[in-house]
């Protein structure tokens, strides 16, 4: 693996990481917003000093709070999107001129105009910006090039000192978009892994599926429910359920097709679950039927929770179920072959066991400190100004590579 390792951090003091999230945990807890709080976390056991800066998701929010140990400043709540819109320039101006001298990098999680404007004022502060991608395709950074504004957004994000790319595809994106490789970190999302937990057989006859995600139209759950109306009639003499988790613009929708197709009796709509961990251990199979994804959280903390995998082949999915997971990728929107993988999980326990006990493996490859060490690297790197040698240090995320060096030191 090639990268060049970076042992001194700038001035000798603790290296200092300011996060910018524009919804940050809790009670956000979704995909992008829980990476962010899960590296945040990892970072402080590596000696790291964290801070967050975010905004509020309703008005009884702390200004300032600490979550598991990570500071976390959020800018006013406004209920007016205009006023909002107009506000956050002003607050991340503020504060990054304010306390420019308690951080040396900024890390960025998200390309909204919140985001953008942080890499303009980080330009103005002198502080290097570590952008991540967190989507593909329509979701990815085409979305931005074409959207309102789009060129101008695009150029903005593009000035960035490094971008993450999680997947083959968001490397290819960023080329495209004329992005050069040497500042751009291949690196995956990374998830806690308990070496002590084991998965306890199910006993009750009972296979449950889940769904855990935004329910909104690129998670592919419309698709996800026209199957399990095919998989309910093939599996005739087994208790299967399926279990929707998340909320989003989706859910009366949802609601409506599950009546229309008369699952009413093996379809549960969980809505937001806080407990996450409690509802994969309670899972048999977990199924994501996505277009368009970066890295998966769902997936790996489904992953490391010993569940079998059925997904799709968009963004960094396939990197992440690896050779093992490979049979169970459907195309998006083929509902027919997402129909086929489920029954052919629920009708043999023995196939259904095997597979997550790979996945569960497999996951120790994504394992969070490991990521935070690379990203540690990064941020070295961007401190001392060598932000052409960012590249360098990226982990392996093709699919036909070793695994072997996979998020590993």
């Amino acid at each position: 693996m090639k990268h060049d390792a970076v042992d001194t951090w700038i001035d000798g003091h603790r290296p200092r990481v300011l996060m910018a999230v524009p919804l940050y945990p809790f009670p956000v807890l979704g995909g992008l917003e829980r990476q962010a709080h899960l590296l945040s976390v990892a970072l402080l056991r590596q000696n790291v000093d964290v801070a967050v800066l975010s905004r509020k998701t309703r008005r009884s929010q702390p200004s300032r709070e600490s979550v598991e140990g990570v500071p976390v400043t959020r800018m006013p709540h406004v209920a007016s999107k205009t006023a909002a819109f107009l506000q956050s320039p002003l607050f991340v101006t503020l504060h990054l001129f304010r306390y420019a001298n308690r951080y040396d990098v900024i890390h960025l999680h998200n390309v909204s105009w919140f985001g953008l404007w942080v890499i303009l004022v980080a330009k103005l502060v002198r502080k290097p910006v570590l952008a991540k991608l967190p989507n593909v395709r329509e979701w990815g950074l085409p979305a931005l090039a074409s959207g309102r504004l789009g060129p101008i957004k695009q150029m903005i994000f593009l000035s960035s000192d490094a971008i993450v790319a999680m997947s083959k595809e968001s490397v290819a994106e960023l080329s495209r978009a004329g992005y050069p490789p040497a500042r751009t970190l291949e690196v995956t999302n990374g998830v806690e892994i308990d070496k002590s937990a084991e998965r306890e057989p199910n006993m009750s006859g009972r296979i449950v599926v889940l769904f855990a995600g935004r329910l909104s139209p690129e998670k592919g759950v419309l698709d996800l429910l026209h199957a399990w109306q095919s998989v309910v009639c093939r599996v005739a003499g087994r208790d299967v359920v399926l279990r929707i988790c998340g909320s989003g613009p989706q859910g009366d929708q949802i609601s409506v097709l599950i009546a229309q197709l008369g699952l009413e009796r093996s379809v549960e709509q969980m809505g937001h679950v806080a407990d996450m961990p409690r509802a994969l251990k309670n899972a048999d199979i977990f199924v994501l039927p996505s277009y368009g994804e970066g890295n998966s959280n769902a997936i790996l903390e489904a992953m490391a929770a010993g569940l079998p995998i059925v997904t799709t082949p968009v963004g960094g999915s396939p990197l992440l179920v690896g050779g093992a997971g490979e049979r169970w990728l459907h195309a998006p929107g083929d509902r027919a072959g997402l129909a086929d993988r489920l029954v052919a999980l629920v009708n043999d326990d023995t196939a259904r066991v095997a597979l997550g006990e790979a996945m569960r493996a497999r996951a120790s490859l994504f394992d969070i400190d490991a990521v935070a060490r690379r990203y540690l690297r990064a941020y070295q790197l961007l401190a001392q100004g060598q932000r052409h040698l960012v590249g360098s240090i990226s982990a392996s995320i093709s699919h036909d590579q070793a695994d072997a060096d996979l998020c590993a030191d």
